[in-house]
């Protein structure tokens, strides 16, 4: 039987940053992956659907900006089916990446199947059948989520489909109804619109991206309209009657009913935490009611020894988050006090078209939670590189506190802002104020130079 210090079940970020922090750390580590090393993240979740959302960009300006740019073509075919192609290389050249970077760290790859026997001892089987057991001082859990039917929408991997099959089909329909206005279905409902789908988009709460600020999710319902999306927020779906060669879907709002008919719906609400059928009930591993793993705030679980990082613990679905998670989890496996997350301010990105990025508090929550509040923001129409980009639509909008200026949250919509919240998440977590950042000279045009104009006025 092979002995490790650390056994990470599961290769996401999570799992990844994790193995990678104990092995930095002097340890001797293994990791067990299921499927394609990488996960759900380099292989069917957010990688690919970046790779094609920039496809879908670059179609999108085609289709509606090009003659502004000087581009003149009678016809211009765009293939879903080659930008699929390119998704699974950009997948593929990830994990074969990533698979060089373990093994230079002196990381064990063991592929299959992993089941606690016992608080130490994990039983792997592959695909083939074989079994091995391999026993380890301490075992991190990160096998992540995977989509969850919801009640009446059963998915089919044809008509009614999750995001996997959204990355992997290489036929787009042509119209289409998204359940759930959240990051997932407002990045699919932008690829989908871009290729020309007739996309219609169904949310129970009262706005798109209900989570982010208000003035975001209004100027994110403003694009999609402008693009030709249908809303309905406030909405939920009554019945699906699903017939050959199409879908009628009745919606409900306010008691006022709605049918529509269209090819496909993708179902993008919910998600259940990988936890069932691999031990932890059996050892004694305490889940909660949504069955993620209970830990305390160094990712340990109630079994000493065990801990969870990622998704399959519930407390924040991000990538970002589940690197944060493993990073802490290796340091206090390794002897180190590593300070808690504070989630409210770890970064968020969604990647629609246009894309949204944030953290910390809305304007609303800061109100609420009694802070005498200074909102500064800016129209990207005033920043010069997003006007000579052609893609000034969108704003940078930051809360502070009117007395010490120190950060309370930062709300942005536009081009590549994701790109932007680095810099405001650094000074936020080591406490300068707005004044810090305003000072800080930023090279022009520049669109991270809207985040020193926000403050001072200045335009163009």
């Amino acid at each position: 039987m092979q002995s490790y210090d650390i056994v990470v079940i599961g290769s996401g970020p999570g799992g990844v940053s994790a193995a990678l922090h104990c092995s930095r750390l002097g340890k001797r580590v293994a990791i067990v992956e299921r499927e394609a090393l990488g996960g759900i993240y380099i292989n069917m979740g957010a990688i690919p659907t970046k790779a094609l959302l920039r496809n879908a960009e670059i179609a999108l300006i085609l289709r509606h900006h090009r003659e502004q740019l000087g581009i003149r073509a009678d016809c211009i075919d765009f293939s879903f089916a080659m930008a699929v192609k390119h998704s699974r290389q950009v997948a593929n050249q990830l994990s074969a990446n990533l698979q060089t970077l373990l093994k230079n760290h002196h990381i064990t790859i063991l592929p299959g199947v992993a089941f606690l026997l016992s608080k130490n001892i994990i039983q792997i089987q592959s695909w083939q059948g074989n079994k091995i057991e391999v026993k380890a001082v301490d075992i991190v859990i990160a096998t992540g989520a995977s989509p969850k039917n919801v009640p009446g929408i059963e998915t089919d991997a044809k008509q009614i489909i999750t995001y996997r099959e959204a990355v992997l089909q290489p036929v787009l329909p042509r119209r289409a109804l998204i359940v759930g206005g959240g990051a997932l279905g407002v990045e699919i409902a932008s690829l989908w619109n871009a290729y020309g789908v007739e996309v219609t988009i169904v949310e129970m709460l009262s706005r798109l991206v209900p989570y982010e600020d208000e003035e975001i999710s209004a100027a994110l319902t403003s694009a999609f309209t402008r693009n030709g999306m249908q809303i309905f927020t406030e909405s939920t779906v009554q019945q699906i009657i699903k017939k050959p060669n199409e879908i009628e879907v009745l919606l409900s709002r306010n008691g006022q009913q709605t049918r529509i008919t269209v090819d496909q719906v993708l179902e993008a609400v919910s998600f259940e935490h990988n936890s069932r059928s691999i031990g932890l009930e059996e050892i004694g591993i305490c889940l909660n009611e949504n069955g993620a793993i209970q830990t305390d705030e160094r990712f340990e679980s109630n079994i000493p020894h065990i801990w969870a990082v990622g998704d399959v613990n519930g407390k924040l679905m991000l990538a970002a988050s589940a690197t944060a998670m493993g990073n802490i989890c290796a340091k206090a496996i390794c002897g180190e006090t590593p300070s808690p997350l504070d989630y409210e301010m770890l970064p968020k990105a969604t990647y629609c078209l246009p894309q949204i990025a944030s953290f910390g508090m809305t304007e609303r929550q800061a109100r609420e939670r009694g802070h005498t509040i200074k909102v500064s923001k800016m129209n990207l129409a005033f920043n010069s590189k997003a006007v000579t980009l052609g893609e000034d639509e969108g704003f940078v909008k930051i809360i502070s506190d009117a007395h010490s200026g120190k950060i309370l949250g930062a709300h942005l919509i536009g081009k590549d802002v994701s790109e932007l919240l680095p810099e405001m998440v650094f000074a936020q977590t080591y406490g300068h104020a707005v004044d810090d950042i305003q000072r800080c000279i930023h090279a022009r045009p520049t669109l991270s130079a809207a985040l020193s104009d926000v403050f001072s006025g200045l335009s163009l």
